[in-house]
C-alpha cells in the first residue's frame, strides 16, 4: 500500500516531466494519480500544505496546456479521395 508521502514524492516527480514534456518536447506521462489505493485514505494532516502546493503547480501547467492547446493550428483531416471507376469490358457492351 502506497502512503502519502510517497504519493505526493511521485506527484512531484509527474509534474517535473509534465514541465519537461511542455519546455523540451518530451513524451508525455501515461501515469494515473492519485494511486488507487489511496484513494479512500484521507491525507495526513501534516501533508496537506504540501499537496495543496503541488495542486497548484498542477493547475497553472494545465493552464499553460490548454493556452499552447489554443494557439496552435487545427489538425487537417486526410483528404479521402473517390474510387474512380473505369470501364471494363462488360460495362463497354
Amino acid at each position: 500500500m502506497t502512503d502519502w508521502s510517497t504519493a505526493l514524492d511521485d506527484f512531484e516527480r509527474h509534474l517535473v516531466q509534465v514541465r519537461a514534456v511542455l519546455d523540451r518536447d518530451e513524451e508525455p506521462l501515461a501515469e494515473r494519480w492519485p494511486p488507487a489505493d489511496l484513494t479512500s485514505q484521507p491525507i495526513p494532516v501534516e501533508e496537506i500544505k504540501r499537496a495543496q502546493r503541488l495542486l497548484q503547480k498542477a493547475f497553472e501547467l494545465e493552464e499553460e496546456l490548454i493556452a499552447r492547446r489554443a494557439t496552435m493550428p487545427e489538425p487537417r483531416t486526410p483528404i479521402r479521395r473517390r474510387r474512380q471507376s473505369y470501364p471494363t469490358m462488360s460495362t463497354r457492351l
